[in-house]
C-alpha cells in the first residue's frame, strides 16, 4: 500500500500545477479589481453616508481617512472574493486549506502590488493617499488567511447548501 507523504503548509489535494496556478492568478485579478472598485465607488459612497472624514484631501494621511479607507477596501476585497467563492461551480469540494491556497498573503499581496502600480500609472487628478497605504497593504498580507481566506470559504459552502437543496 502506499502511503501518501507527510506535508508541511498548504497541502490540496485533488489540484492539478494548472489549477492552483490559475486560482492564483484569478485571485490576483479579484484582489486588484476589487481594489478599484474600492478606491472609484466604495470611497465615494461610505464618503456620501457617512460623510468625508477629518483630514480628507489633506497634505497627510489623517487616521480617520485611513480607517475609512482600510473599512471600504477590506468590506470590497472580502465581499469580490466571497462572490468568486459562490460564482465557481468547481469549487464545491473545496476545503478550508482551497481557500487559504487562493487566498493567501502572496496572492493578497500580489493583487496589492498590482494595484498600486496601476493606480501610479494612471496619473489620477483626484489621487487619495488613502487607498495607496502600505499599512494597508502590509494589513491585508497578514490577515489574508484570516479575513479573505473565510470570505472565499463562505462563499464555496453558499453555493455548495444552495445546490444540495435544489
Amino acid at each position: 500500500m502506499l502511503r501518501q507523504p507527510l506535508t508541511l503548509g498548504v497541502y490540496t489535494p485533488g489540484m492539478t500545477a494548472a489549477q492552483r496556478v490559475l486560482l492564483a492568478v484569478v485571485a490576483i485579478g479579484i484582489t486588484t479589481s476589487a481594489l478599484f472598485l474600492a478606491e472609484s465607488i466604495g470611497g465615494p459612497l461610505i464618503r456620501t453616508i457617512l460623510g468625508p472624514p477629518a483630514g480628507f484631501n489633506s497634505d497627510f494621511t489623517s487616521r480617520a481617512a485611513y480607517g475609512q479607507a482600510l473599512l471600504v477596501q477590506s468590506a470590497t476585497v472580502g465581499a469580490a472574493f466571497f462572490l468568486l467563492g459562490v460564482a465557481g461551480w468547481r469549487f464545491s469540494s473545496f476545503t478550508y486549506r482551497h481557500a487559504v491556497w487562493v487566498a493567501n498573503p502572496i496572492t493578497v499581496g500580489l493583487g496589492f502590488a498590482a494595484y498600486k502600480m496601476a493606480y501610479h500609472s494612471l496619473h489620477l487628478p483626484d489621487y487619495l493617499a488613502e487607498y495607496d497605504s502600505p499599512r494597508i497593504f502590509l494589513l491585508f498580507c497578514i490577515a489574508s488567511p484570516l479575513v479573505f481566506a473565510p470570505c472565499f470559504f463562505a462563499g464555496v459552502k453558499m453555493r455548495g447548501s444552495h445546490h444540495t437543496r435544489a
